[in-house]
């Protein structure tokens, strides 16, 4: 059976892939120049921070 921290640890590994790519894509979105890609990495960092938000909040969850 998975313990809390179990639970935490696995989360924080999450939260620090979702935070890796959201570097990474915002680096892309700032080197590029080309207008048909700069707009999907814009969106790629978006959801990237999206789901670090969503990561964080689940480890609140598990938190309480």
């Amino acid at each position: 059976m998975l313990t809390k921290e179990d639970y935490l640890e696995h989360l924080g590994q999450i939260e620090e892939v979702e935070e890796k790519m959201h570097t990474i894509y915002s680096d892309c979105f700032e080197r590029t120049d080309d207008e048909t890609i700069k707009p999907i990495f814009d969106a790629l960092r978006k959801d990237e921070a999206r789901h670090a938000n969503m990561v964080r909040t689940l480890m609140d969850l598990v938190r309480k």
